[in-house]
């Protein structure tokens, strides 16, 4: 396991992943997405994490098929996927942390309510930040706090504005 190439592609994840908030076409989004998943893939792979690395992969095909899919049959798969995912590579609790967050991420984005989004979000990296922790993807986890404190800041503006209307 190399931990330092590991982080350096965490590092190349999490800008993906940060940058891709600040886009404005949702193609744009999800491409950027997708490649963050990809950096997480071999991240994972890189630390032994096969949990996280099915569930990263899982998300990349995702995004791809959410750009265009509009049956409720594909959000039940992709459920199903994660769950099988989650038993293949199982090794106790910490391979809960991301299949929860995964089904919990699924369904919000599906449903495409933007203050679910950042309010589910938090607790979505929440759980990726404890299992991040314990497979030592520490620049992972540092982004998974920055994302905590910017979905929560978010939820809050927006929910203020909505209640003040």
């Amino acid at each position: 396991m190399n931990i330092a190439l590991a982080q350096i592609l965490a590092l190349y994840s999490s800008l993906c992943l940060l940058i891709s908030f600040w886009q404005k076409k949702r193609k744009d989004i999800l491409n950027l997405q997708i490649l963050d998943s990809v950096f997480d893939i071999v991240q994972y792979i890189l630390l032994g994490a096969y949990t996280g690395c099915l569930i990263s992969f899982l998300g990349a095909t995702r995004a791809c098929v959410f750009k265009k899919a509009k049956n409720g049959a594909v959000l039940l798969l992709f459920i199903a996927l994660y769950i099988a995912a989650s038993i293949l590579t199982f090794r106790g609790w910490l391979s809960l942390l991301p299949l929860t967050a995964a089904i919990i991420y699924t369904i919000v984005i599906w449903n495409k309510k933007e203050q679910n989004i950042r309010f589910f979000s938090i607790f979505v990296f929440l759980l990726w930040l404890v299992y991040d922790i314990f497979v030592q993807a520490y620049v992972s986890a540092i982004t998974d706090i920055v994302l905590v404190a910017s979905n929560a800041a978010a939820f809050y503006k927006y929910n203020s504005k909505e209640k003040s209307k």
